[in-house]
């Protein structure tokens, strides 16, 4: 593969972007805030095919599991995106719960320190004051906690006093793929993990510049060491869940298209370290760069900007610089890389509590991919 600059588009070229848009309640700041001007972004995206993740089911008002984040987007870009593949998993059993007393700690840190937090600015309050109170906890109740960020303290007390899934968002997964172009296959693989259900969404489509291409969207797990233990179950950690999910990952690509012109897209949550970068489950991604895998937008830089970065409005300072959102791409043709950049990395005003704001969209930065 030859990377080609500047951008000079000579016949039909295929544009590829990822972007994970942070609309998960109680863990990114300000999604509620930020949905509508997410969408709109969305649908004046230039490309082909886009993956997004986190856009989630969020539970309302009136107590119900909702997928107005996932109608918004997919409507307010229809016009530039006709076709979308969204698969809505589900939590399952009830499995995790904390204690009798095991809360009173925490709770009692909570309403001295953060009694007047709303709902969705808890979590970041809470970890700054009541840290210690929540290690302290049981990894299953750390979960269950975790699992319902974006409810106010009282519900998850009563939640996680009885027994949660332990997944959040109700165990939906939030990827959605937008494409232009009509699919001519559809399917899914639920990947197996702990906490947020994780899933890989396959579709094929026939574009102008590559012929028939067979895309996989994901989000892969976290690693969550820094903030919460484990929770156990059939990894010891979430690099080894992580791991398994790779795996998992490289053997449905494999049993799908073979050979053949395969791109992966999305949040990994894994990424090599490189120039001021900081690798993220570095061994991980190399993984998928030993299956044959190709970075158009790492493998040229000898510094790429980083995707995920403290220089965002909506991350704390001082996180580590990394590369974690990709568009990796395999295949038996020759592909030339016209352009392979950073996008959706500029602040924009958004309204909070009434109160106009300059922030990203998102925690997350997008990619761009252009090839032929």
């Amino acid at each position: 593969m030859s990377t080609h600059h500047p951008l000079q588009k000579n016949g039909p070229a295929a544009t590829f972007v990822t972007w994970n848009v942070g609309l998960l309640r109680g863990f990114v700041p300000y999604a509620g805030a930020r949905r509508e001007a997410v969408a709109e972004a969305v649908a004046c995206l230039a490309a082909d095919i886009v993956c997004l993740q986190e856009v989630w089911l969020f539970e309302d008002a009136t107590g119900r599991w909702v997928a107005d984040d996932i109608e918004l987007v997919v409507d307010t870009a229809r016009a530039r995106f006709a076709h979308h593949h969204v698969v809505i998993t589900e939590a399952g059993d009830a499995s995790t719960c904390c204690e009798p007393g095991e809360l009173d700690e925490l709770l009692a840190c909570i309403e001295k320190n953060c009694a007047d937090a709303s709902a969705e600015s808890l979590a970041e309050l809470a970890a700054q004051h009541c840290h210690q109170q929540f290690l302290a906890l049981s990894s299953g109740c750390q979960a269950c906690i975790a699992a319902n960020l974006g409810k106010p303290i009282e519900q998850i007390a009563a939640i996680c006093k009885d027994k949660s899934s332990g997944f959040t968002a109700h165990g939906h997964n939030g990827v959605l793929l937008l494409s232009r172009t009509p699919f001519s296959a559809l399917g899914h693989l639920e990947l197996p993990g702990a906490l947020v259900k994780r899933v890989v969404l396959h579709a094929r489509v026939v574009l102008e510049a590559l012929g028939e291409v067979d895309v996989f969207a994901t989000h892969l797990a976290a690693d969550l060491s820094y903030k919460i233990a484990y929770p156990g179950g059939e990894f010891a950690s979430f690099e080894q869940e992580h791991a398994a999910q790779v795996e998992h990952l490289l053997a449905y690509i494999d049993q799908r298209v073979g050979s053949g012109f395969a791109v992966i897209m999305g949040d990994l949550n894994c990424g090599p370290s490189k120039g001021d970068i900081v690798g993220e489950l570095e061994s991980n991604y190399n993984r998928l760069v030993e299956a044959g895998f190709f970075n158009p937008y790492v493998d040229p830089q000898a510094s790429p900007r980083a995707t995920y970065s403290s220089e965002n409005t909506l991350n704390k300072p001082g996180k580590a610089e990394k590369v974690i959102d990709h568009v990796l791409i395999r295949g038996p043709r020759a592909v030339e890389v016209l352009e392979a950049v950073r996008i959706m990395d500029e602040t924009a005003p958004i309204v909070v509590e009434g109160e106009q704001q300059a922030l990203h969209l998102s925690d997350h930065y997008g990619l761009r991919v252009v090839v032929k």
